[in-house]
């Protein structure tokens, strides 16, 4: 008796927990492509605010390691000079 109560409440709720998916079937009215639009930019410039300063950031750092090897990096007279007094 317990587990036929039992099946009847598990039933019981499964068969209720399924009623939205049927909800859904009927046709929608599509959204005005206009406001779609405007929503999806909105997102993408927020998305470039942002990578640019990011970008902006990295490029720096790139620029100003490459300046210090520059001035850094020994000439080929220092070296060949270098391996002579040795």
């Amino acid at each position: 008796m317990k587990s036929a109560s039992t099946l009847t409440i598990i039933t019981a709720i499964t068969g209720l927990s399924a009623l939205p998916a049927f909800g859904g079937t009927q046709d929608r009215v599509p959204p005005d492509n206009l406001a779609v639009w405007i929503f999806l930019g909105f997102c993408a410039l927020i998305v470039l605010a942002q990578l640019v300063p990011m970008i902006r950031t990295l490029l720096q750092k790139k620029n100003t390691a490459d300046h210090a090897e520059t001035i850094h990096a020994p000439s080929h007279t220092e070296v060949a000079e270098q391996s002579d007094t040795h």
